[in-house]
């Protein structure tokens, strides 16, 4: 079983119609001697998602299959994992915040700083004590519920650096400073020590609750497997002009590609150093739409702390805060348009033209402004 293959080993998820009485989910149940865990309407498609525990140890894959040819349930799945795609980094490099000036952050804010833009923020959730996001977070939302048994209970700080680098005001320079972070705790803390993960049904949950409060751009510092509940979600989401980004994975150049990254709906980034060198453990593949600073970088850490941080998961911010720079201008922005506007604006590495490793290449802020129609951006 690769990375890639891994769900929750004793339950399964799927979809009814959002007017189907509820009685039907029980039914399932008991015709299939499974557990109903959770349920609960997503908005966005028009469906209720259901989630079964297997109490007797069958095999997941066995449970799916019977439940397809029964049809009561639409599409059922096993409830894939998610794992956050970044860690500390190890090294110190010579500057500690070279991705502004990497990406010509100090030109794109004379004209934009991301007012007016929520961006969702789908991660371990956001500590919105933090000083340098004094008055960034306009709410938080908990899809996950209780913490398991055994989970750690401090917070897990990699959804605070990922609103950092988007949205932060002091010793880490946001990309986009008056921008608002919707916090969407989509990550359960891990158990024994280990790393926090999310599953299918909260991811979807997550971005089902996100796009009704408003957010127009998703980030998404995370991957797993290719997931067609999720791939149906995102789906619904660009239908509604919400802009997708994803960490493109940190499981080398010969992992197979990571999802929702590879979804042609999703922007997908890669990681680079201050020398515009292809992080190590980034992934390859020709779904990589660019690069942006994921290596080294600055931003914020648990207990009002700063760290150094490397993964696509942190590419992946800078790309959603340029998005939001993006929107203050051009509101309303396709996704389609937000994506040729950042490939045309990147500075090409690798082999010429779009490449498995870097994309279109690494992103520049004040190159994607300038390149929409009526930006006036200074050299």
């Amino acid at each position: 079983m690769t990375a890639a293959d891994v769900f929750v080993s004793d339950e399964v998820v799927g979809t009814l119609g959002r007017t189907t009485p509820t009685g039907l989910d029980e039914d399932v149940a008991a015709a299939f001697n499974l557990v109903l865990f959770e349920r609960a309407v997503l908005a966005l498609t028009g469906e209720r998602l259901v989630r079964y525990r297997i109490p007797d140890g069958r095999d997941v894959q066995d449970v799916v299959a019977a439940l397809a040819i029964d049809g009561r349930v639409t599409a059922p799945q096993p409830n894939y994992v998610y794992v956050r795609q970044g860690s500390l980094a190890s090294g110190i490099p010579n500057d500690l915040q070279y991705a502004p000036a990497k990406i010509e952050l100090a030109a794109a804010h004379e004209v934009a700083r991301g007012a007016g833009v929520l961006v969702g923020v789908l991660d371990t959730g956001v500590d919105a004590r933090h000083p340098e996001l004094a008055g960034v977070i306009a709410e938080e939302i908990e899809v996950t519920g209780p913490a398991p048994r055994g989970a750690m209970t401090d917070f897990d700080p990699h959804g605070t650096a990922i609103a950092g680098i988007i949205a932060a005001h002091g010793v880490v320079k946001g990309i986009a400073p008056h921008a608002r972070i919707l916090s969407v705790r989509t990550f359960r803390p891990g158990v024994g020590g280990g790393r926090a993960i999310s599953t299918t049904a909260l991811v979807c949950m997550g971005i089902d609750q996100a796009i009704a409060r408003g957010a127009t751009i998703l980030n998404f510092s995370f991957a797993g497997a290719r997931d067609p509940l999720m791939h149906r979600l995102a789906g619904a989401a660009v239908a509604r002009n919400v802009l997708l980004v994803a960490a493109a994975g940190n499981n080398g150049p010969d992992a197979q590609p990571a999802y929702p990254a590879s979804y042609p709906e999703v922007i997908a980034v890669t990681a680079t150093d201050q020398y515009d060198k292809l992080y190590a453990k980034a992934n390859h593949g020709h779904y990589i739409a660019v690069a942006a600073p994921g290596v080294d970088v600055l931003t914020l850490g648990a207990a009002r702390s700063h760290q150094l941080q490397s993964g696509t998961s942190f590419a992946a911010a800078h790309v959603s805060g340029i998005l939001a720079l993006m929107l203050e201008l051009a509101p309303g922005l396709s996704v389609d348009r937000a994506r040729a506007a950042l490939a045309a604006a990147a500075v090409d590495l690798g082999p010429p033209g779009h490449d498995a490793q870097f994309g279109a290449g690494r992103i520049s802020a004040s190159e994607a402004l300038r390149g929409l129609s009526g930006s006036r951006v200074p050299n």
